[in-house]
C-alpha cells in the first residue's frame, strides 16, 4: 500500500513539475498561430493585389516581392545609407 503512495506521490510531484511547462508551451502556440493568422492575412492581400493578366511565375513573383520573401538557401541583402559619409 506505502509503495503506490510512493509512486502516486513521485506521479504528481512529476506532474506539477511539468505544468508550467505545458502552459509556457500552449502561449507559444497561441503566438504563432497568431503570427501565422496575421501572415495569411498579408499572404492574402498581396494575391488581391495581384492583376489578373498576370500568367503564375509573374504573380508568384510579385507577391514574393511585395513581401519581401527570401527563400531558405538565400541571403538577404539589405542596403544601408552609411552613418557618415566617405571623403
Amino acid at each position: 500500500m506505502s509503495f503506490t503512495v510512493v509512486w502516486a506521490a513521485i506521479a504528481l510531484a512529476g506532474l506539477a513539475k511539468l505544468r508550467p511547462v505545458q502552459q509556457e508551451t500552449h502561449q507559444n502556440l497561441a503566438t504563432l498561430s497568431s503570427e501565422v493568422e496575421q501572415l495569411q492575412t498579408r499572404v492574402n492581400r498581396a494575391w488581391r493585389k495581384v492583376e489578373l493578366g498576370l500568367d503564375s511565375t509573374q504573380s508568384d513573383t510579385a507577391i514574393r516581392e511585395s513581401l519581401n520573401y527570401v527563400p531558405f538557401n538565400q541571403l538577404g541583402v539589405v542596403f544601408e545609407e552609411p552613418a557618415t559619409p566617405r571623403e
